[in-house]
């Protein structure tokens, strides 16, 4: 687990990897403290869909692109999503 400042407003994050394998990299964070403005976000992990299997319904999530952030795109959503290409300036 590493903690790290936030620039987004939201405070202090808590990022979360897994202790046996830790080539895997971070699979998700959490915000233990969110400022007020993102206190419904208190007490829920987030999971980045391309580094561990994440499911809606049942069908695998792909993740957005660039693996930057943690957006789960499922069949059902449709683009254009932020980081793809062709959407580069959101």
């Amino acid at each position: 687990m590493q903690v790290a400042a936030s620039a987004n407003g939201m405070r202090r994050a808590t990022y979360l990897a897994f202790a046996d394998k830790p080539a895997v990299g971070t699979i998700g964070w959490l915000y233990a403290d969110p400022s007020p403005a993102f206190a419904t976000i208190h007490r829920h992990v987030s999971f980045y869909p391309g580094r561990i299997p994440c499911f809606v319904s049942g069908e695998r999530v792909r993740p957005q692109p660039r693996d930057f952030y943690g957006g789960w795109v499922i069949v059902r959503v449709i683009g254009p999503f932020k980081r793809e290409p062709g959407a580069e300036r959101w």
